[in-house]
């Protein structure tokens, strides 16, 4: 009984320091440097040390997702737009996935690949948010597949938190949403449990501003009422190859001032446009840069 006795201590004991391990290397402090600990590679497969020295971890994290979905009625994945899924992480492999052989986008750093599909890694812990670099590689992944009519299937461990931020990404560079909130709401109404936590939707806000996605922005003009080269410029480059249209409503505010709002809109949108006279400027996608004032 002794040794019996002490075999278990040994293995509860060890079975603590890798927990100990994993939670320190996935919190804020390290999360964005240690996403290699669990060994997964580029491929989506987990290095065979993971497996050993890690084994009470990957035995607790399967057990923990079974449960889960053994209580849960939330399907694995869910069709957001003809040719985007979202959803968890296929257990089970190809037959787990959506149909017509979508390609992958897998923002886990804990579960492995268990699939042969088109297929790009962005590892990333639970609860934190990709980094600017991998979301702007996942997005060009995923456009770049449905330009060849392949669907693509954003997942993470359960297609809540890591999974949404990158679709969301991917929506507002196609044109198919035109905001942060817009692209959440749309998730949101066909998965209902999808949640970006604080981080998440702050990186998800600060990558929308620096690609121009979504974004409202006042800019004074002064008295004279001048749209600046630069300023067309910038809105006509931000649209190319977009389906959307970038519109400059200028018009009258205390002061005697003018102002612009630059609003971005899928085509066929409502435009929320500044009340009182004025003019509109309006830079159309493919326009070469052409505005028109109405």
């Amino acid at each position: 009984r002794e040794p019996l006795r002490g075999t278990c201590v040994l293995a509860l004991g060890y079975s603590a320091c890798v927990g100990y391990l994993v939670a320190l290397a996935a919190s804020n402090l390290m999360a964005r440097s240690s996403t290699k600990l669990l060994g997964k590679r580029p491929c989506g497969l987990l290095h065979p040390l993971s497996w050993l020295l890690l084994l009470p971890y990957h035995l607790g994290l399967r057990v923990k997702l079974a449960a889960q979905r053994l209580v849960s009625s939330e399907p694995l994945y869910n069709r957001v737009l003809p040719g985007w899924y979202i959803g968890g992480w296929p257990w089970a492999g190809p037959s787990e996935l959506p149909p017509d052989c979508p390609s992958v986008l897998d923002c886990t750093c804990e579960l492995p690949r268990t699939h042969r599909n088109r297929y790009m890694c962005l590892a990333t812990w639970d609860t934190q948010a990709p980094s600017a670099s991998q979301v702007d590689r996942g997005v060009a992944f995923a456009l770049s597949e449905r330009s060849l009519g392949r669907p693509v299937y954003v997942h993470c461990a359960h297609g809540h938190g890591r999974s949404a931020l990158l679709l969301i990404a991917c929506l507002l560079e196609a044109g198919a949403v035109g905001s942060c909130e817009e692209g959440l709401a749309l998730l949101q109404a066909v998965r209902p449990r999808v949640r970006l936590n604080g981080r998440q939707r702050r990186a998800l806000e600060a990558w929308a501003r620096s690609r121009g996605k979504g974004a409202l922005q006042m800019q004074a003009l002064g008295a004279a009422g001048v749209v600046a080269g630069e300023t067309v410029g910038a809105v006509a480059g931000g649209l190319g190859g977009d389906a959307g249209a970038a519109v400059l409503a200028c018009g009258e505010s205390g002061g005697g001032s003018l102002g612009v709002l630059l609003e971005r809109r899928s085509t066929g949108g409502g435009v929320g446009v500044l009340g009182g006279a004025g003019v509109h400027v309006v830079a159309e996608a493919g326009s070469g840069g052409g505005v028109k004032v109405n």
